[in-house]
């Protein structure tokens, strides 16, 4: 089951890997296990595999790509993001 709270990991692309891990076990420790993360977060993923990478269980991450659009604006939104 995924957290009611998400965690944004774009902040963690500001600071050092070790502050990085710091923040992300806070966050898990606080029962957050949805990680929401983005290509373009420069090193977030990189810092989430790392803190996470080893095996923590229900951890979960937003998809790479958005999911499939069921209504107008989400197709134009889609259209928009993986034309990039």
């Amino acid at each position: 089951m995924v957290s009611k709270t998400a965690f944004g990991a774009l902040p963690i692309q500001r600071v050092d890997m070790q502050t990085a891990k710091s923040i992300l076990k806070n966050a898990y420790d606080a029962g957050i296990n949805f990680f929401d993360t983005a290509r373009a977060y420069t090193d977030s993923e990189e810092k989430l595999g790392a803190t996470f990478g080893g095996g923590l269980r229900g951890i979960s991450s937003s998809p790479p790509r958005p999911c499939p659009p069921t209504t107008r604006a989400r197709k134009k939104i889609s259209r928009r993001l993986c034309a990039t």
